[in-house]
């Protein structure tokens, strides 16, 4: 998926004229941030529904997915 949308982005800047070169994440790097995602998403997530407020305990949701999904996409590059 990272590859996907770097590969329309670059496409777009080269259209654009614009010299941007956007970060390519190895397995480690994404491992790391899934990592963080999550332990973040679950402070946000348990402070939000410990104290009854709803939209840091949707947001900790929310950053949690993220991470699910940065776990999935390392796994995925580490299968390539």
């Amino acid at each position: 998926m990272i590859e996907k949308i770097n590969k329309a982005c670059t496409r777009m800047n080269q259209q654009l004229g614009v010299p941007i070169s956007l970060p390519r994440p190895n397995q480690a790097a994404l491992k790391l941030s899934a990592f963080c995602n999550l332990i973040i998403g679950l402070i946000l997530a348990g402070i939000g529904f410990s104290f009854g407020i709803f939209l840091c305990g949707l947001l900790g949701l929310l950053v949690i997915a993220g991470g699910v999904i940065l776990i999935a996409e390392s796994y995925l590059k580490s299968k390539w």
